[in-house]
């Protein structure tokens, strides 16, 4: 065995490997996973011919239609997503339905599997508008 043509074969496939970043607008109706438990649509069938295997960096519920970001750079997704880079995100959210003092209750804390979360702050910048900043 040699440890070194192991490693450096390795190092050669890392360099050789081409970073991805795909940007998404996923439609409603899809799950934002690489595969569903469910069997419902996912979100990495819409990126599934990009000649990659591309992951989502970040989240968007089914119900909700938006921007998503996919890479095969673990690295990158990393940097972005884990609560310690503190990395400050911002939504667009439209909101049907508008009820004057609904911004009180949407930001009380909220039971997100079994655990409260607080809520970020809201900016109400249209009557049928209101962008949370996390």
């Amino acid at each position: 065995r040699n440890l070194v043509n192991r490693h450096e074969k390795r190092r050669l496939w890392i360099l050789r490997r081409k970073v991805r970043k795909h940007l998404l607008n996923k439609p409603r109706g899809y799950v934002t996973t690489l595969c569903d438990e469910k069997g419902r649509p996912n979100a990495a069938q819409l990126v599934a011919d990009c000649g990659v295997r591309v992951y989502p960096v970040g989240r968007l519920d089914m119900d909700s239609e938006g921007l998503l970001l996919f890479t095969n750079d673990g690295a990158f997704a990393n940097a972005l997503t884990h609560p310690k880079q503190e990395v400050e995100k911002t939504y667009e959210v439209w909101v049907s339905g508008y009820q004057p003092g609904g911004e009180e209750k949407l930001s009380r804390p909220i039971s997100l599997d079994g655990y409260y979360v607080s809520s970020a702050p809201l900016f109400d910048t249209h009557p049928e508008l209101i962008v949370p900043v996390v």
